[in-house]
């Protein structure tokens, strides 16, 4: 694959397996895909003149871990504007109820990138968030779209929409998410049951990704 950018890591450790075992390797990344993988040492491949190396030094190399669940809006917040007394998720969320007036999209951005940093120092590459979206003016909603695009070479940022306060303060409900204001095309569906004999599923219209 001429012409693609290529990385090298060597001295390598692979997940211990009856092929593998504990033995390290050389590896070679040609753009997206991975082109060999042999024993250290024995790498005969011909490399480019900018070839990237990583001497691995016998550490453990693995896939990018996954987040499946966390909430980055709200992240970095304790006691603002108070401490949860109690220790219960009912306090914490009247104090979330409390703050949401308050957020600023540069407050949002900041807190949660500087949680995107410590997940992927640790080899995060992909995280999935809930967001709420009951707040009228959509604020980290707003913030997070905005930073999913500015992160998006370092960890795939996946955004759940989620009303935190009931589907009827949802902000689903606003002008600009049901007729596709740019928060409301950012946002994957959500859907929730309704009375006991029947159920409604409530969306946020879907755009393509960027």
């Amino acid at each position: 694959m001429s012409g693609d950018p290529v990385l090298r890591v060597t001295n390598a450790r692979l997940y211990p397996t009856p092929q593998h075992g504990s033995e390290t390797y050389d590896l070679v990344v040609e753009g997206n895909r991975f082109t060999s993988l042999v024993p250290s040492g024995t790498l005969a491949v011909p490399l480019a003149g900018e070839t990237r190396v990583i001497d691995a030094e016998g550490r453990f190399l693995s896939p990018p871990l996954v987040d499946p669940h966390v909430h980055l809006d709200c992240v970095l917040g304790v006691g603002d504007p108070r401490h949860n007394q109690t220790g219960t998720l009912l306090e914490a969320i009247q104090i979330w109820s409390e703050r949401k007036p308050s957020l600023t999209v540069a407050g949002v951005k900041e807190r949660a990138r500087q949680v995107i940093g410590w997940e992927v120092a640790q080899g995060t590459g992909f995280i999935r968030s809930h967001v709420d979206v009951c707040d009228p003016n959509l604020t980290a909603v707003r913030a997070l779209v905005e930073l999913r695009q500015e992160v998006r070479e370092l960890v795939d940022l996946q955004l759940i929409a989620f009303p935190q306060d009931g589907l009827n303060g949802s902000s689903a409900k606003s002008p600009d998410a049901r007729h596709g204001g740019h928060a409301g095309r950012a946002l994957r569906p959500v859907a929730a049951p309704a009375a006991p004999h029947e159920r409604v599923a409530v969306g946020v219209p879907v755009g393509s990704r960027p």
